[in-house]
């Protein structure tokens, strides 16, 4: 059966169901999302559906695809064991990675990202050309479509861990920046903190101010433009119960975490593609997930998710997945998703509970 609109993500309730906000903003969604799927279609099509337009049979089922969400990269370039060959220069311990990936620096803040190939195929060439590590950004090599931001108290004791997976086109779908998205934010970011941690979140916090301090209004709304990197929402460190509180996860940061970039790599993962070393052996030309990567030139390789949700589409349309070739392209409701962190390994203070808030 063919649907008329795209569900929120989540199918979530932001606002109550017979609002104004909440019709709203499923026709700003639905027209969003239509917008990015016709932009991720590939000429010709192939495999690639929208569907809004397709007639998809009911009972049709869908495919789990599942990768680690810490980021593959850091492991990759900077772990002393890393998952893959080739192996970098840099032999950081375990202890050391997770603290790069915590704060940006390891080392107790000494140091930070060093240099990565230039060249990652067929493989990373660490004897050729290198450059600076990216995404940027306060959070930017949280690449693997989640981030996380940690609370700690004054003795450095972990506290409160919150994780997102939640992409921004969501909330710049939202009409502007209003009084029921502060109270998001504000709901959401105190969820299950005690008093002392609380914030209090202004209107001006979310907006996009211009180079004289005034907000920017958007011309399409007319109200405040809402800004992504606002203070709540930046970096992977939050103050909390100091006299300056900041920072915070609400939505997705780092470039490449945007729902637009997955359906993209999904409508160029259909192409079937073969690579060079599988010339002779085309029916193996989607079992290398480098190798595919390299040759589609999408994604970003050794990420664990890129590699993982093309090769995944490239099996579906080739028919190695289900044993005959299927359409791809995301479920509705459109969306990234997170499963239930486990904090049984985490170490939190006693006298503050145990964190872990997903939204």
């Amino acid at each position: 059966m063919e649907i008329t609109t795209f569900g929120l993500p989540a199918s979530i309730e932001d606002f109550p169901l017979n609002s104004p906000e909440h019709a709203d903003l499923s026709h700003r969604w639905t027209i969003n999302v239509n917008g990015w799927i016709q932009q991720a279609t590939p000429d010709p099509a192939y495999y690639f559906y929208n569907p809004l337009y397709t007639d998809i049979p009911p009972g049709t089922d869908a495919v789990l695809v599942e990768w680690v969400a810490f980021p593959g990269r850091l492991d990759q370039y900077y772990s002393a064991t890393p998952p893959v060959s080739p192996r970098n220069p840099y032999n950081l311990l375990q202890t050391q990675v997770y603290e790069l990936a915590d704060t940006g620096y390891y080392d107790t803040g000494r140091k930070t990202f060093e240099n990565i190939p230039a060249t990652l195929c067929p493989q990373a060439d660490w004897s050729g050309t290198l450059k600076t590590f990216g995404p940027y950004g306060p959070r930017g090599w949280l690449d693997e479509y989640c981030e996380w931001s940690t609370v700690r108290d004054g003795d450095g004791n972990l506290v409160r861990v919150d994780f997102a997976c939640e992409n921004p086109e969501y909330w710049n779908s939202v009409e502007g920046v209003t009084g029921p998205v502060r109270e998001l934010y504000e709901q959401t970011l105190n969820h299950g903190a005690p008093v002392v941690n609380q914030i209090k979140v202004t209107l001006d916090d979310l907006t996009l101010m211009d180079s004289s301090g005034n907000p920017v209004i958007d011309p399409d709304t007319g109200k405040r433009a809402y800004n992504p990197l606002n203070k709540w929402n930046s970096g992977p460190i939050a103050t909390r119960g100091s006299h300056d509180p900041y920072g915070g996860v609400m939505h997705l940061t780092s470039t490449p975490n945007t729902l637009q970039t997955e359906l993209g790599l999904a409508g160029s993962a259909t192409v079937q593609y073969v690579p060079p070393q599988f010339q002779d052996d085309p029916a193996g030309r989607n079992s290398d997930s480098q190798a595919l990567i390299c040759c589609g030139n999408y994604g970003q390789a050794y990420r664990h998710s890129d590699p993982t949700i093309g090769q995944t589409v490239n099996q579906l349309v080739g028919g190695q997945y289900a044993g005959v070739p299927l359409r791809a392209c995301l479920a509705n409701p459109v969306g990234l998703y997170i499963q239930v962190p486990d904090s049984s390994r985490f170490a939190f203070a006693q006298d503050q509970g145990r964190g872990g808030r997903a939204r």
